[in-house]
């Protein structure tokens, strides 16, 4: 059980690559990951493929979201989360102005699961003090490349597929985040 009293530190990140596929066309692979450090230990690590997302471009937010759902799976309420993206601090943070459709997609998500937590605060740190949360990013681009191909990667498509794969991902990542809200 974890010391609420500690603030226990989430490092993440998130990456994202261009290759080609079979047929020559160029795709974007991603992936997130993190770890959780608690006096100074770490103590667990977590990483993610991106596949078949929305704005995949936005791989540093959704590492911030999938890490928060991913602490408050080990039912802690307090957390400080350090990231190397200024713009995703900045977004929730609130110190964006003129929010655009894919910024309030993250910050919807963000502010419900804000709501489950006592305590979130935000660390800026340099790419150079995130190299472990960097290679937990990359888990999973490499994988993906090496051992699968990378004609078997879905792409996230625009138009109408691309409108309900965004309302799947948003239903699915909304009803784990009901789960945490008592």
């Amino acid at each position: 059980m974890i010391d609420n009293n500690v603030l226990p530190i989430l490092h993440v990140d998130g990456s994202l690559t261009e290759t080609k596929n079979n047929i020559g066309e160029v795709i974007k692979v991603g992936g997130i990951g993190g770890y959780l450090l608690i006096c100074g230990k770490v103590k667990e690590k977590f990483s993610k493929n991106l596949i078949e997302v929305p704005y995949i471009n936005y791989h540093e937010e959704y590492a911030i979201i999938e890490g928060l759902k991913w602490i408050k799976e080990k039912n802690i309420d307090k957390v400080q989360i350090r990231s190397d993206s200024i713009s995703a601090i900045k977004l929730f943070t609130n110190q964006k102005r003129n929010l655009s459709k894919t910024d309030k997609f993250f910050l919807m998500q963000y502010l419900m699961l804000d709501f489950a937590f006592e305590h979130v605060e935000f660390v800026y740190q340099n790419r150079d003090e995130n190299d472990l949360a960097h290679d937990l990013s990359r888990k999973y681009i490499k994988e993906q490349t090496k051992e699968k191909g990378v004609h078997h990667i879905p792409q996230f498509k625009e138009g109408e597929l691309g409108k309900k794969l965004t309302k799947q991902y948003l239903s699915k990542s909304i009803n784990e985040i009901n789960f945490f809200i008592k």
